[in-house]
């Protein structure tokens, strides 16, 4: 009897979607959804049961039965080869591209083997070589990216979408060490279905290529039902099949120390409370700073900055200063450190660019920089340290272990990710998502005695209006949880005109948003991009350090001495629109002109200076018309 999901659905109480049924499991509620049917007419009886609440396969495959009006099931014998419906049959090649073995996929999931010989196909494969399934296409590929499958089926959807992709004979549990030497030198994306025997197998395959490939990933599908693969996948979206590769490159590389997840129904660990130890304070080892007070060890600190202000260049000079230990753009450096800067947007070439034309700006050489400096880029090595999951998100534990050794080995003092929202897979306005994410990043910060800076993004802003560190794109956890928040704001048009510069996008200040361990600053630390021409042509902009223009730079009190003399001979007002703006006696004793951008707000600020010192007051008197208005004076000593 043949049967139909939607009629399944109906007896059962149920919901149907394409062969699948969701439905109340046996003596649960109505609205219990705990039972998956998945019709398979390769399956005895013609469906697959599992029951999210555990309850026996047996007992739920009856109750199925019995609810559809089925016969009662009875294991059936297997099936003759002789008499079995041949399904799909797969060829196996050599090097030469000439057949080796046959295999045949038939009725009640049995798979014969076959070898070739002169007179055709004979029944048996012992002693036969082993070759990977689609041998000839791993062989002419333009690419050493190669996708391993389980079974044949998927090995071809995935070669008739463009892909190179290869299986072993045999099944889940028959990886051939011979097969190694195809794989030498390869990208491997390891493929798994979503059961315990497909988890097993990758382990094997990856723990069997790793010393000859040149890297080896394990791909999972753990959204998927149980026993769901990639052809699942994808005929769960079929358009996922243009971004396979970058679903794929997601997943942490395999390492032998690479551990499965432990089982998420471990009882959790007891908690107890610690007393408090009365401690000398002489005895508390003091903070330890290592970049102004933006970066301290066994701390995150973050930097919030929109597009096109120049962070990554910022980023750059920073790691230069840090790695040689030279204050390069005005903040505080102690020793040279070690600095890994991990940008995962940019090619490498363009990093190389951007820290030579620093370089060459700052004078550097290679033996200023020495072995302290790391870079590495997402295009060629991808950071994922966290996924969502039909589960909600998890962290990827190994990608975290690998990174932490890897910050450990090498004794980094400095971790920089560059951006933030490229190192994971979770959703940006998901708090406690976030929360976790950030939180883990502290504990790799204390495990390994770093400090990481991660470089995060702002939502999108209209016109000039203030990063603060609110303006971070998604959830708040991220800046919350981070011990320093440094904003970076591009110098806005009016400013400009208050500093006198030409071009105010060139320029642009940082300050810290939230400092948890130092007083907040109340001044910005401003920084100018200059360009750097490189011995190949190319122009760089180097981040500087920049000053903002001081007033009574130059200005002598011999200087204040003309301005009152001219004050104190005429009466000047305080109004700036007013043909005797005091101003204009400012501009006349210092031979500046307030038809000058520039000279004006100079003026500007001399008065505002003078002002606060006392040495000009403002008073209000009566104009020619008997008007009363304010005019400013030189203060005269008693």
């Amino acid at each position: 009897m043949k049967l139909d999901a939607r009629a399944l659905a109906r007896a059962l109480g149920g919901d149907a979607s394409g062969n699948k049924v969701k439905a109340p499991g046996p003596g649960h509620s109505a609205h219990d959804r705990s039972l998956s049917i998945k019709l398979d007419p390769m399956a005895p009886g013609g469906f697959v049961v599992d029951s999210f609440a555990k309850d026996d396969p047996l007992r739920c495959k009856d109750y199925v039965r019995e609810k559809a009006g089925l016969p009662k099931w009875e294991p059936e014998r297997r099936a003759n080869r002789a008499g079995a419906r041949t399904l799909a049959e797969y060829v196996y090649l050599d090097e030469k591209g000439q057949p080796s073995r046959k295999v045949v996929r038939k009725e009640g999931k049995d798979f014969p083997q076959y070898r070739w010989t002169a007179s055709g196909w004979q029944a048996g494969v012992k002693g036969l070589p082993v070759y990977p399934y689609r041998l000839p296409d791993m062989l002419a590929a333009v690419h050493d990216a190669v996708f391993i499958c389980e079974g044949e089926k998927d090995v071809d959807r995935l070669a008739g979408l463009g892909f190179v992709a290869t299986t072993n004979p045999g099944g889940a549990g028959n990886w051939n060490a011979d097969l190694n030497q195809w794989f030498a030198g390869k990208t491997c994306f390891v493929l798994e279905d979503n059961d315990e025997a497909g988890r097993k197998r990758c382990q094997t395959i990856a723990r069997e290529l790793h010393p000859v490939v040149d890297s080896v990933r394990i791909v999972t599908f753990r959204d998927l039902p149980k026993g769901g693969d990639v052809s699942d996948w994808l005929d769960a979206e079929p358009s996922r099949s243009g971004g396979f590769v970058d679903f794929a490159r997601r997943f942490p590389l395999w390492t032998p120390e690479t551990t499965e997840e432990p089982p998420q129904e471990a009882a959790p660990p007891r908690f107890r409370a610690t007393p408090f130890t009365w401690t000398d304070p002489a005895a508390i080892p003091p903070r330890e700073w290592l970049y102004g007070r933006h970066l301290i060890r066994k701390f995150v600190s973050v930097t919030v900055a929109p597009g096109g202000v120049g962070k990554s260049s910022l980023l750059i000079a920073e790691a230069l200063a840090l790695t040689t230990g030279k204050p390069l753009v005005g903040q505080w450096v102690g020793s040279p450190l070690r600095v890994w800067l991990w940008n995962l947007e940019d090619p490498r070439d363009e990093l190389q660019r951007r820290i030579q034309a620093a370089c060459q700006h700052y004078g550097l050489s290679a033996a200023d920089i020495g072995d302290r400096l790391f870079i590495d880029t997402g295009r060629e090595q991808e950071l994922c340290v966290a996924v969502t999951t039909r589960n909600g998100a998890q962290i990827v534990r190994p990608a975290i272990d690998n990174l932490t050794a890897e910050l450990t080995a090498n004794a980094i003092d400095v971790l920089i990710v560059d951006p933030f929202i490229s190192s994971h897979q979770v959703a940006e306005n998901d708090n406690p998502a976030m929360d976790m994410v950030a939180k883990e990043w502290g504990r790799v910060a204390d495990r390994t005695r770093s400090a990481i800076e991660l470089v995060h993004h702002t939502r999108k802003l209209s016109g000039d209006v203030e990063v603060t560190a609110e303006s971070s794109r998604g959830a708040k956890a991220l800046t919350d949880a981070a011990r320093d928040t440094r904003v970076l704001n591009r110098m806005t048009s009016e400013e400009g005109d208050k500093a006198g510069v030409e071009n105010h996008r060139l320029y642009f200040r940082a300050y810290s948003d939230k400092a948890n361990l130092s007083p907040p600053a109340d001044k910005s630390n401003w920084f100018k991009l200059e360009n750097v021409e490189l011995a190949n042509g190319d122009h760089v902009g180097v981040v500087t350090q920049w000053q903002w223009p001081d007033p009574l730079a130059g200005v002598t009190g011999a200087d204040f001495d003309k301005v009152a003399a001219v004050i104190r001979g005429c009466r000047w007002r305080e109004n700036v629109q007013a043909s005797a703006w005091v101003g204009r006696a400012v501009a006349e004793a210092l031979e500046l002109n307030v038809e000058n951008r520039a000279d004006k707000n100079k003026i500007l600020a001399l008065l505002s200076v003078w002002r606060a010192a006392g040495s000009l007051v403002v008073v209000d008197g009566e104009d020619e018309k008997r008007m009363v208005r304010k005019f400013v004076e030189v203060r005269e000593d008693p």
